[in-house]
């Protein structure tokens, strides 16, 4: 049984039902095998089953584009720089998307048991194929930056719970001590170049730096 709503250092398996209450709202069964079982799919499963059991998680099969997750951010943006070239980015993130395959997907969500030990009343609940896509690519970027600069990783707030304080924020939100707002981190959808310049708008305006991947 869970008894922590807290990042362990070192990485725990527990971690991942704490990542999915404070920050992505789905993992896909391989990012959970890969991401917090060392690849041990064994392990990782048995365990799951003991989650679901304890309505620590619950598990969908849904429809899911396959995206591939970059090893770097497509675009990163500090205050003062000048702005992206947002034509390049939309076909950048145009690519990624139209390419890839979309299969039924194994996915895992925060449980109803775990939801009251976090304090969360309720939680998202996906079902189109593009929001359950961009959500799993986004948790795909959360993974990326655990396994790079674990200590960004555990100043990530994600959207819903971030949403309740701030009013609308990007994908997540990095938060250092005295809950001062560091950074904002996007997955860039099918988006357009004026949705990018909007994006861009909003952090210069809150002098907030971000990340786009």
């Amino acid at each position: 049984m869970i008894c922590r709503t807290t990042f362990q250092d070192p990485i725990d398996p527990n971690d991942m039902v704490v990542a999915l209450a404070r920050c992505v709202r789905v993992f896909s069964l391989t990012q959970i095998i890969d991401g917090f079982f060392d690849g041990h799919d064994r392990i990782a499963k048995r365990q799951i089953d003991n989650y679901l059991a304890d309505g620590f998680v619950v598990c969908s099969k849904l429809l899911a584009r396959q995206l591939p997750i970059p090893s770097s951010p497509l675009y990163v943006w500090s205050v003062g720089d000048r702005p992206p070239k947002y034509f390049s980015l939309v076909a950048k993130a145009r690519n990624r998307w139209l390419n890839a395959e979309t299969i039924v997907t194994k996915t895992y969500m925060l449980g109803p048991n775990a939801a009251k030990m976090f304090g969360l009343k309720s939680r998202v609940r996906l079902s189109h194929p593009l929001q359950v896509s961009h959500d799993l690519g986004l948790a795909g970027v959360f993974l990326a930056i655990w396994r790079d600069r674990l200590e960004l990783a555990k100043q990530w707030v994600g959207e819903d719970l971030a949403k309740r304080e701030r009013g609308q924020i990007p994908d997540a939100v990095l938060v250092g001590p005295f809950g001062r707002t560091l950074k904002a981190i996007e997955f860039c959808g099918l988006y357009s170049a004026d949705r990018f310049k909007r994006f861009h708008q909003h952090c210069v305006s809150r002098r907030l730096a971000y990340e786009l991947w």
